[in-house]
């Protein structure tokens, strides 16, 4: 399976531990190494094929970030070439990346007519979906409502771009 990995700052004078993010980064790469993505205050970056250490230290040694959020794929579903495939997925409000399987994906997909080509891309469009319906009050709802339906083992974490928080959550 995949591996989610991430670090913060927690007050202005603290700096972003870069060294122990690549450290994560590298060591979850025993878990998969297809494709990694990257969170950061400057964007996302995706790299497909092509896990170097000395190109994620590059890439993460430029960066001037609160946080950093990563991912290290091991495709369960969808196909290992396709940058559409390596996370972070993005909606309208947030940011998703997963570690695991969902089973019943496919039969979610059918049912809330979501357009998902794969397992991951399930969890953050129903949180997505339920959010919206909630009116965009209450981002927990969204995501209780969401794990309430899926069948399988995860763990992600959420960004919500409005707000600039990060929510972890598994089952």
């Amino acid at each position: 399976m995949c591996g989610i990995v991430g670090v913060y700052k927690q007050d202005e004078l603290d700096r972003v531990d870069k060294d122990l993010f690549i450290k994560l980064i590298i060591e979850n790469s025993k878990r998969g190494d297809s494709a990694f993505g990257i969170l950061s205050e400057n964007g996302i970056i995706k790299q497909i094929k092509s896990f170097n250490r000395n190109i994620i230290k590059n890439i993460i040694y430029n960066l001037d970030t609160k946080f950093l959020l990563g991912h290290i794929r091991a495709p369960t579903e969808g196909t290992d070439n396709n940058i559409e495939n390596t996370h972070p997925f993005v909606t309208e409000d947030f940011i998703l990346a997963h570690n695991g399987i969902i089973y019943n994906w496919k039969e979610l997909n059918e049912k809330y007519t979501l357009n998902c080509d794969m397992d991951s891309k399930i969890i953050i469009k129903l949180i997505q979906q339920f959010f919206n319906e909630g009116n965009n009050v209450n981002v927990q709802s969204a995501i209780k409502s969401a794990c309430e339906l899926l069948e399988g083992s995860f763990a992600c974490w959420l960004y919500f771009k409005r707000i600039k928080e990060v929510f972890l959550f598994r089952c």
